[in-house]
């Protein structure tokens, strides 16, 4: 009613007037729904509620409560972030989440007490940002496996603005489980994946960015091996530059903020739109960017 009392008299538009609704929006609790919709969309932490079904069988740690418990902590990092209007760059890399005791111990984070959630300050360089959340890493693998070309794509496209093609049809299946491989190793039969002139194109620019993220298992656990073998995580984004580590990664997208930016602003204004861009918009989304 406040709006449209002032539309009415002609002072919605008025730039002092329309940013004091803004903040008085955002401050208002329906404005979590930037982060359930808005956010957990673009992020793909929404997914925890339907499609991201990792196997009970292999992951049984994988229940109600840790499904529940990793979409909290993106959707409270991300209110926090508008609440304390914070630098969106914090979505590429952090130092600090929000844990319960069921998530540190899930991260092997120690320390995390109580009953509910509460800001922790992370120590680990590797586990800041989006791509190091839980709820982020479940919803880029498969239900028996990670997915190291999801997870190239989920950079290019969601981060970076920069979506590789779709893929074509009725080309060959990877296994659904890493344990039935007939390469040495994952990476190495996704290497092997690449020769096929039909996935050539898309894997050599999403796969060796989902290379750099091996160290982070189907649903957000940090290890060192698999399958009884070393991992190796070298990386290297379609420029060129290589990395070694989430850690390295995130150094390199903060290296690309203006890509990131600029992204953040269409994925933005399209939400708040309701409705693809078009070649119309394009100086509103170069001022606002």
């Amino acid at each position: 009613s406040e709006l449209f009392t002032l539309a009415g008299e002609g002072r919605l538009g008025m730039p002092e007037v329309l940013q004091a609704q803004v903040k008085r929006m955002l401050s208002d609790e329906k404005a979590k729904s930037l982060s359930m919709h808005f956010a957990g969309q673009w992020f793909k932490w929404e997914e925890l509620r339907s499609r991201t079904n990792p196997d009970r069988n292999k992951f049984p740690s994988f229940d109600f409560e840790l499904r529940v418990s990793l979409y909290r902590e993106s959707s409270l990092f991300f209110e926090n972030m508008v609440r304390e209007n914070r630098s969106i760059l914090e979505l590429i890399d952090s130092d600090y989440t929000y844990l319960n005791p069921r998530l540190g111990q899930h991260y092997g984070i120690e320390g995390v007490s109580g009953s509910g959630f509460r800001k922790v300050a992370l120590k680990d360089p590797n586990r800041g940002g989006v791509i190091g959340m839980g709820s982020v890493l479940s919803a880029t693998s498969l239900p028996l496996r990670t997915s190291p070309s999801v997870r190239g794509a989920y950079v290019l496209t969601e981060l970076l603005g920069t979506p590789p093609p779709s893929p074509p049809m009725d080309v060959p299946q990877l296994p659904e489980d890493d344990r039935q491989l007939k390469a040495a190793s994952f990476r190495q039969e996704l290497i092997d994946h690449r020769f096929i002139p039909a996935c050539k194109a898309c894997h050599e620019r999403i796969d060796p960015i989902g290379f750099g993220l091996e160290n982070f298992d189907a649903i957000g656990r940090w290890r060192t091996s698999h399958n009884g073998r070393p991992l190796d995580t070298s990386g290297e984004l379609p420029d060129g530059t290589s990395f070694s580590s989430p850690e390295s990664l995130k150094k390199i997208l903060m290296g690309k903020r203006d890509l990131f930016t600029r992204n953040m602003v269409e994925k933005t204004l399209s939400y708040a739109l309701g409705r693809e861009l078009s070649p119309y918009d394009r100086q509103t989304v170069k001022a606002i960017t």
